[in-house]
């Protein structure tokens, strides 16, 4: 996806020797990321055999993109793709920033080792409105990172846009609120604030910025590019119990590749999904739930019996509870019948 590609930033190819450390941007604007302090400046861990180069940030190191004309960063929507492998730190890791001040007027992402990112759009440290909650973790708005998977080795790629309008919050109060945003931002990788030790922890590989929100089909194809490069696959795809995948149709662990599931022979689904697709590194649908079903209650002479869900007619099963007809018995956690009470 090249159409409105303004940052495009790789590990390979760093000039960690210059007077001022540079990111070359492979979009074709040069040095396009620098940072002029030694003692803000990461360092860089080489690439082994079958590892990519990557930025090394240990906490205080940030590298700022100039706001120049050739660059403009500054734009009505911007879509980021990030790609990094965190350390276990658990708190004040902040992979990407943009703002006045790197964070306190803009928008900062904030990543708890392990766990998801959250982004937040600030006004002087106050969140604003729908974007995130107070741990950063759950994502509520539409113009604010909608993405997020997980590698199972612990590599994470994330990508997300924010609009320059009032409701996205992108800059405002004494800088521009409406679009098209032109303020003095600075759009930061690797720390959110000047100073201090909130920085990211681990190890940035690609940075990629768009100045439009993409399609779903650029989208993919940016998400598809990264999953090749770094060879994202699903983790392994493991039913829950009384649930298995049928011989012969789990065709791989990639994007596009499915299985499908079926329950144990005597046992029936109560929920979940029977298809289960790899997309970007994450399985859609739900697990499988499987329960063996009741057997057939025949009720005793002047009684009714109880043997069929009243919302389907279905066989009832150990794991129906409610909406059922419980007189006078009603079924069990061992798929037998109990005596209602």
């Amino acid at each position: 996806v090249t159409g409105n590609l303004q940052l495009h930033l790789s590990a390979a190819g760093l000039s960690p020797t210059d007077a001022v450390f540079s990111w070359p941007d492979l979009s074709g604007h040069g040095r396009a990321v620098v940072q002029t302090s030694p003692a803000r400046q990461p360092s860089v861990r080489a690439g082994a055999a079958g590892v990519h180069p990557a930025l090394r940030f240990d906490g205080t190191q940030v590298l700022s993109l100039p706001d120049e004309d050739d660059l403009q960063p500054n734009a009505d929507a911007l879509t980021v793709l990030l790609m990094f492998r965190p350390d276990t730190i658990k708190s004040n890791m902040y992979p990407l920033a943009k703002g006045s001040y790197f964070w306190s007027r803009g928008w900062s992402c904030l990543l708890y080792g392990f766990g998801p990112i959250g982004c937040r759009t600030t006004d002087e440290n106050d969140a604003r409105q729908g974007t995130v909650t107070s741990s950063f973790n759950d994502i509520t708005h539409p113009h604010v990172w909608q993405w997020n998977v997980r590698h199972p080795n612990g590599v994470s790629y994330q990508d997300g846009w924010t609009d320059g309008s009032d409701e996205g919050w992108f800059d405002h109060d004494q800088w521009y609120t409406f679009a098209p945003v032109t303020s003095d931002v600075a759009l930061t990788v690797g720390a959110a604030t000047t100073g201090g030790g909130n920085g990211l922890r681990g190890d940035m590989y690609e940075v990629m910025v768009w100045n439009v929100e993409l399609t779903p089909a650029q989208r993919a194809d940016a998400l598809a590019y990264v999953q090749a490069k770094y060879s994202i696959t699903c983790p392994d795809l493991h039913p829950a119990a009384h649930a298995h995948i049928k011989a012969g149709t789990c065709n791989g662990a990639t994007t596009g590749d499915a299985c499908d599931l079926e329950c144990d022979d005597g046992f029936q689904r109560v929920s979940g999904s029977l298809l289960r697709s790899c997309s970007y590194g994450a399985w859609t649908g739900a697990p499988l739930v499987c329960a063996r079903p009741c057997p057939l209650l025949r009720a005793p002479e002047n009684f009714r019996g109880c043997r069929e869900r009243v919302v389907d007619n279905a066989l009832a099963s150990a794991a129906d509870v409610a909406g059922m007809q419980t007189s006078p018995a009603r079924p069990r956690e061992d798929a037998q019948w109990a005596v209602a009470a």
